[in-house]
């Protein structure tokens, strides 16, 4: 979960998908059934535009990237 939860409370991916990530330019490989990164890798940085690359990894790993309130009027 991208840092957002302690390690011992995360759950793996399913190797099922590591394709897909490959597909998304992250560096990965299966190891023994579990997803690795063979180096490290940056999703996106702070004040720079998103692609839909990122977008779409961000979601994977379930990162929220904006928040949104609502001022009523009336």
């Amino acid at each position: 979960m991208g840092g957002e939860i302690a390690a011992e409370d995360d759950v793996p991916m399913s190797h099922s998908i590591e394709p897909e990530l490959r597909k998304l330019n992250m560096p990965t490989n299966l190891v023994k059934g579990k997803i690795t990164l063979e180096n490290p890798y940056t999703v996106c940085e702070g004040g720079k535009p998103l692609d839909s690359r990122q977008t779409t990894l961000l979601k994977r790993f379930g990162v929220a990237t904006a928040e949104f309130t609502v001022q009523l009027q009336a």
